[in-house]
């Protein structure tokens, strides 16, 4: 007894092409700009995050002020994850469990 799954090729090819986008730097720095956008309106202007691309690779440069920030970064991301693409979620999971842990040693 055996079964087996086709493939279309052109379903494999946007797959693979929306995964490649979803972590682009670009896709990165788009939602980096929503996620700061959102932090101006509910919390501080003066918390700095700031989403970079520099030689191709995306960068945040985030300088918190006081765990108030940190956690007002956080609420921010988390209000957008649900709108992101699984994998463009797992890289801001990363950053949030990287903002608790800097939160931690303040």
């Amino acid at each position: 007894m055996g079964f087996s799954i086709d493939i279309d090729d052109s379903e494999l090819k946007r797959t693979l092409e929306e995964l490649q986008n979803a972590i682009a730097a670009e896709t990165l720095l788009e939602w980096a700009n929503a996620i700061e956008g959102t932090i101006h309106q509910t919390c501080n202007e003066h918390i700095k995050f700031k989403g970079e691309i520099a030689n191709g690779e995306f960068h945040i440069d985030f300088t918190p002020m006081t765990s108030d920030d940190i956690d007002c970064v956080i609420r921010a991301i988390q209000e957008h994850l649900s709108s992101m693409h699984p994998a463009t979620q797992k890289f801001y999971e990363q950053v949030i469990e990287s903002f608790q842990s800097q939160r931690a040693k303040m």
